[in-house]
């Protein structure tokens, strides 16, 4: 069977593959092992974190801007890239407005789980995940002033640094 189809899709049919393509496909299973392999032993970020990194950047910047043609500059190409990957745009847009309300406590869980997951990796006592300071709830911004509180070594530590 095919690597590059399941089951459970009905568009997709398993076809019949040659012994050059099965090889084909087991030397690149064998390539993207190695690849992944020395990706985690340089604790290089994958193409997902990266796009989740630029995406919060963005949601920070957004959220910071001052007039609305700042905002809609940052927010229609968002929506313009999702509406010509097919979906529509309303909902596109009401998700980039949703997801902005709950922006730091996004940011934090990946950061928490980044956070336990790296000292996993090196079987290190790092201590708790210390959250994002957010001030008064009541006057906290989210954009670039998070970022660059974000960015700050005191919200980096762990409580036992």
């Amino acid at each position: 069977m095919s690597l590059a189809t399941t089951t459970d899709t009905t568009a997709i049919k398993p076809a019949l593959l040659s012994k050059y393509e099965i090889q084909r496909n087991e030397r690149h299973a064998k390539a993207q092992i190695r690849s992944d392999a020395k990706r985690r032993d340089r604790n290089a970020p994958r193409r997902d974190d990266m796009a989740r990194a630029a995406y919060y950047a963005l949601m920070m910047f957004y959220e910071e801007a001052g007039t609305e043609a700042d905002r809609a500059s940052f927010k229609d190409p968002f929506v313009r890239v999702l509406t010509a990957a097919g979906y529509p745009p309303e909902v596109c847009s009401a998700l980039f407005d949703g997801h902005v309300g709950s922006l730091l406590d996004d940011l934090d869980g990946w950061l928490a789980q980044r956070w336990y997951t790296e000292g996993r990796r090196l079987k290190d006592n790092r201590g708790r995940y210390v959250p994002l300071d957010r001030g008064n709830p009541k006057k906290v911004k989210v954009g670039s002033t998070a970022l660059s509180s974000f960015l700050a070594p005191s919200a980096s530590r762990s409580a036992a640094d």
